[in-house]
């Protein structure tokens, strides 16, 4: 989960969900990391709070490479969970619990961070 300035190495990976808990925790914010439950990452999206999620990139419609990444879902409007994408364009995403649900469904993702 998150920058990985050995991204060329596939036996390192960047920083893991406790990592960004204990970072957030230091600047202030509280933080809980959840493993293996979709069903409490998106209602709390939809509840007004945002999320921190791993999954793989290779179920986003924007991206479609295989490679385990990090989300930002940080609203809900319309229907639809607004997405930011540290690996994307500076734009907000909009997409569906089925492509969200998608993407978190994978080796090294089911894991969220819950602010």
């Amino acid at each position: 989960m998150g920058y990985d300035p050995t991204w060329n190495d596939p036996n390192k990976f960047g920083a893991n969900e406790n990592d960004v808990r204990r970072a957030l925790a230091a600047n202030g914010v509280s933080a809980q990391v959840v493993f293996n439950d979709i069903g409490r990452l998106l209602p709390h999206v939809r509840a007004g709070r945002p999320v921190i999620m791993a999954g793989n990139m290779k179920d986003l419609p924007w991206s479609g490479s295989n490679v385990p990444h990090v989300l930002t879902v940080g609203g809900y409007e319309g229907g639809q969970y607004l997405v930011l994408d540290p690996a994307s364009q500076t734009v907000v995403y909009r997409t569906s619990a089925a492509v969200l649900t998608a993407c978190w469904d994978n080796h090294l993702g089911r894991a969220g961070v819950l602010l």
